[in-house]
């Protein structure tokens, strides 16, 4: 393995670590955007079912 060789993976190993970190911003968001459209179903549904309730 030459110099280069060796110098061009690590710049790949890199770059692959730094494209993780952008991708898990984005993974939290999606993740955050779920809870809370569950959270709003949920609320959504007991209202629901206390409105037939009564």
């Amino acid at each position: 393995v030459t110099e280069e060789e060796a110098q061009s993976t690590i710049t790949k190993e890199v770059e692959k670590k730094e494209e993780v970190k952008g991708k898990i911003p984005i993974a939290v968001y999606l993740i955050s955007i779920l809870l809370i459209a569950v959270t709003v179903v949920i609320l959504i549904a007991q209202k629901m079912k206390k409105e037939k309730a009564s």
